[in-house]
């Protein structure tokens, strides 16, 4: 009886483990994602400054 208790109790901890590790990558792959298009956000502001900063010299 106190094995099958430790056994579900094991069973329930790597379960809820697995389901940890598999919100942190799914939160890993969102957070990447949004690194990417903050970079690519930032590169199109760049290119904006650089063009209104050309025009003033001008």
């Amino acid at each position: 009886m106190e094995q099958t208790t430790q056994g579900k109790k094991e069973e329930i901890n790597k379960e809820f483990i697995e389901n940890l590790l598999k919100s942190y990558s799914e939160r890993l792959v969102k957070a990447h994602e949004e690194i990417e298009r903050l970079k690519h956000e930032n590169t199109i502001l760049k290119e904006r400054i650089a063009i209104l900063v050309g025009k003033t010299q001008s």
